[in-house]
């Protein structure tokens, strides 16, 4: 009989932490964000982190600016990405670099799902997965690499748990 892991069970302070530490590092506003959310969401058990609090501030003090400055269109748009720290364009955005972790994460999980699936090697994983993916294997590779090193981070950002392989390779 094959043995479960244990659940691993992890507190919402531990959540709010994990995205400090990924916000200061990686400097992606949208981690501040998600932990003012958990903590805004529990207020009779979690107290705010000063470090939201203070990045909010900076926030509200930022479009404040940006009100007084009243500018339009494209223009109001820069300034508004600017004042909530997400001002980066094309590939540099941290909605790109989202959608490229994510991306990563999901050649790395079916990687794994396809080696338990097919009882295979990393590598003959790797290129089952690029095939069905329709790229090449070095970047399944890479991909499966960069997870290995890093970590994970739940697909659908916190309130998601373990990640699923891609409908691709489920069945």
């Amino acid at each position: 009989m094959r043995r479960r892991k244990p659940l691993l069970i992890v507190t919402a302070e531990e959540l709010i932490e994990a995205r400090r530490h990924r916000f200061e590092h990686l400097h992606d506003p949208l981690y501040a964000w998600e932990a003012f959310y958990l903590a805004s969401k529990y207020p009779q058990w979690i107290p705010m982190p000063e470090w939201i609090t203070t990045y909010l501030e900076g926030v509200a003090e930022r479009l404040i600016a940006v009100s007084r400055k009243e500018p339009a269109g494209r223009e109001l748009q820069q300034a508004l990405a600017e004042a909530l720290g997400v001002n980066g364009v094309g590939r540099a955005s941290v909605f790109a670099r989202r959608a490229d972790l994510r991306q990563r994460q999901e050649y790395a999980v079916d990687v794994i799902a396809v080696m338990r699936k097919k009882n295979i090697s990393p590598t003959r994983a790797i290129g089952c997965v690029a095939e069905v993916h329709g790229t090449d294997a070095r970047t399944v590779e890479r991909a499966w690499q960069k997870v290995k090193k890093t970590g994970w981070l739940p697909l659908g950002g916190y309130e998601s748990g373990v990640p699923l392989p891609s409908p691709k390779v489920r069945d």
